[in-house]
C-alpha cells in the first residue's frame, strides 16, 4: 500500500509535466479529466478493416472472442446463453478462465479455444451477432466484427458506447448482468434483419 500511495503521488505530480494528452476514446478522455484534471484529444486506434470483408449470409449462432480473463466477462455471456438453450454461442479464446468457462457451458455453448486469424475472421463473418460484455477502453474486436457485417450486442459503457450505434449496427445493454445480456439478445432478434 505504501508503494502504491507513493506511485500515485508521483504519477499525479509527473502529470503536470505532460504537454499533451491523447486518449483512445472519449471514455478514457473523461478518466484523464477526472484523475489529472486535464483535457485530452481523442484519436481512435487504427483498425485494419481492409483485412475483413463483408459477409451477408449468416449462420444461426452468436459469437464471442477474447482472452479468457476475468474482466472480459465471458462468464456472464456463457451464463446468459446457458439460460437460452435455443440459441447457440461459439466462444473463441484461451486463458486462465478457460476451465471456469468450460464448466459453465451447456450443450448450446461451444468453447473452441484459440483460433488463428483466418478462422476467427470466418467465424466473425458467419455469426448472426458478436456478443461483448467487457468495459474496454476502445474494443477493436467490435469494429472488426462490424467490418464483417456482423452486428454487435455490447455493454453500453467504455469504447463500445462510441463505436456501436444502438439499433443500427447492434444493440447496447446497460449492465454487466446475465439478465441484461438475455434482454439484449431478445431485443436484437426481431430487428436483426434491419441492422446494417
Amino acid at each position: 500500500k505504501a508503494v502504491l500511495k507513493y506511485l500515485r503521488k508521483w504519477d499525479l505530480k509527473s502529470a503536470n509535466n505532460v504537454n499533451y494528452f491523447i486518449a483512445n476514446s472519449h471514455h478514457i478522455a473523461k478518466k484523464i479529466k477526472r484523475i489529472y484534471n486535464r483535457d485530452a484529444d481523442v484519436i481512435y486506434p487504427p483498425v485494419d478493416t481492409q483485412k475483413f470483408s463483408l459477409a451477408t449470409e449468416k449462420d444461426d449462432f452468436y459469437l464471442t472472442a477474447s482472452r479468457l480473463v476475468p474482466y472480459k466477462r465471458i462468464d456472464l455471456i456463457v451464463d446468459a446463453f446457458s439460460n437460452m438453450l435455443d440459441k447457440k454461442l461459439v466462444v473463441i479464446g484461451s486463458g486462465p478462465e478457460k476451465d471456469k468457462i468450460l464448466s459453465k457451458a451447456t450443450p448450446n455453448v461451444d468453447v473452441v479455444g484459440y483460433q488463428d486469424f483466418e478462422s476467427l475472421k470466418s467465424y466473425m463473418q458467419k455469426a448472426k451477432a458478436f456478443v461483448f460484455a467487457a468495459k474496454e477502453d476502445f474494443g477493436i474486436i467490435l469494429v472488426e466484427a462490424m467490418a464483417c457485417g456482423t452486428p454487435v450486442i455490447a455493454l453500453n459503457k467504455g469504447g463500445a458506447a462510441e463505436s456501436v450505434i444502438n439499433g443500427k449496427t447492434g444493440v447496447l445493454f446497460p449492465e454487466q448482468t446475465i439478465e441484461s445480456i438475455i434482454e439484449a439478445v431478445k431485443n436484437f432478434e426481431p430487428i436483426s434483419d434491419s441492422i446494417d
